[in-house]
């Protein structure tokens, strides 16, 4: 199992457990740095977590305070 298809299995397997305890998934950073399918399985989990009310959970991925910055900037 290489790591791309290692993150997509631990964040499918997690994302059951973000449903039963109404955790919310939220991401800061460059999400276009991360593989396709990670990708794609992150943007699911934060769709089918947007309504829990519960603890929020946000990740770090590819997050830096220049990347903040130069985004502000750029809006």
């Amino acid at each position: 199992m290489n790591q791309e298809e290692r993150y997509a299995y631990y964040l499918a397997a997690f994302q059951r457990g973000f449903a039963q305890n109404n955790i919310r998934l939220n991401v800061i950073g460059d999400l276009e740095m991360l593989p396709a399918n990670a990708k794609s399985e992150l943007l699911s989990a934060i769709a089918e977590t947007e309504k829990n009310s519960g603890l929020n959970l946000i990740m770090a991925l590819s997050y830096s305070s220049r990347w903040e910055i130069v985004e502000a900037v750029k809006k």
